[in-house]
């Protein structure tokens, strides 16, 4: 097997690993049991990869992570916005 192939395959899956918890909460519009700390937690991580990846000038290590950190982004907004209009309604 090729390492490309395996760093690529990693890159497919971090990829996508966010989007159905994105789907799941854009369909139902709730956040009730999701954890903000692991979601902020993850992006602060991907965030630094990129930074390391930009100052090391590792632009594979960069660019597989501006998905997902841009997934938890949304994820983080959505978050704030589905949990303020919830408790708005109650």
């Amino acid at each position: 097997m090729s390492l490309e192939i395996l760093g690529y395959s990693a890159i497919g899956i971090a990829a996508s690993a966010s989007i159905p918890q994105l789907y799941q909460i854009i369909k139902t519009k709730k956040v009730r049991d999701l954890n903000y700390i692991f979601f902020f937690l993850d992006a602060l991580a991907s965030f630094l990869y990129i930074l390391y990846g930009t100052l090391k000038k590792d632009y594979v290590m960069m660019g597989s992570v501006i998905v997902p950190f841009t997934s938890q982004i949304i994820i983080l907004f959505l978050l704030c916005f589905y949990k303020e209009n919830s408790e708005n309604t109650e």
